[in-house]
Parts: structure tokens; C-alpha cells; sequence
């Protein structure tokens, strides 16, 4: 009979568990729908524009120079990747660049923005920018 309740016990345990995993999924569907729709203020136009005045470069320049090219084309990635729902490929065509490479400059960013204080003071004013028009827009 021990037996028999173990499992009944243990059958009951695995629907409660699937129960609260499935009411977790929505929730966290639910969160990034309220995510995403407050994130779509901004135009993949309105970033590059905001940088490239910034900066005073044009974002789809062939420079592999670091300061202010690449930092800017780092800081231009993840700034399109947070703020607009857009795949990594179209984040890449505005500025002639591949999936690939939006990918690694994401990576990149994330790194540099915690451990270079020269890349960090650099890209800041941009998201302080950025920052300021979502809030605009609102």
C-alpha cells in the first residue's frame, strides 16, 4: 500500500509541477509582449541619425578604425537590439553589415561596456540620447 500512495503522492507532484511551469510560460510571454511594446519607440533611422550626428560619422563606413567607428557601430547594435523588435539581419542592412557581425558586436559591447571605461564614457551620452527620445515618445 506504501507503494501504491508513493506514486499517487508522486503523480500529484508532476501535475502541480507542469501546472506552475506552464502558468510560468505565460507570465514570461506575457512580460516580453510588455517589453517589446515598449520598446518599438524608435526607428532603426532615428538611431543612426542620433549616433551619426553624435559622432559626426556615417554609421555604414568600411573603417575598421576603433574610436569612434567601431564603438559607435557596437554602441548603434545593441541600442537596435533593445529597442526595436527587429532580427539581427535587419539591424545589420542599415548599415551594411551581416547578422554575423551584429551578433558579435553585441557580444563585444557587453564586454567593453563593463570592463573599458574608455568605451563606456564613450557610448554613455549616446544611450543618455536615446533614453531621452524614448521618453518623448511616451
Amino acid at each position: 500500500m506504501e507503494l501504491n500512495e508513493i506514486r499517487l503522492n508522486l503523480n500529484k507532484a508532476k501535475e502541480e509541477l507542469e501546472f506552475w511551469e506552464m502558468k510560468l510560460y505565460i507570465k514570461r510571454n506575457q512580460m516580453d509582449e510588455v517589453k517589446s511594446k515598449n520598446s518599438e519607440f524608435l526607428s532603426l533611422n532615428t538611431i543612426i541619425e542620433t549616433l551619426e550626428e553624435l559622432y559626426g560619422i556615417e554609421l555604414n563606413s568600411k573603417s575598421r578604425i576603433r574610436v569612434p567607428y567601431l564603438y559607435a557601430r557596437y554602441a548603434y547594435c545593441r541600442i537596435a537590439k533593445t529597442h526595436t523588435r527587429l532580427s539581427l539581419e535587419q539591424i545589420g542592412d542599415e548599415i551594411d553589415k551581416g547578422h554575423a557581425t551584429v551578433l558579435h558586436a553585441l557580444k563585444v559591447h557587453d564586454d567593453l561596456y563593463e570592463l573599458d571605461k574608455q568605451y563606456t564614457t564613450f557610448v554613455r551620452p549616446a544611450f543618455k540620447i536615446i533614453e531621452q527620445k524614448l521618453k518623448k515618445n511616451e
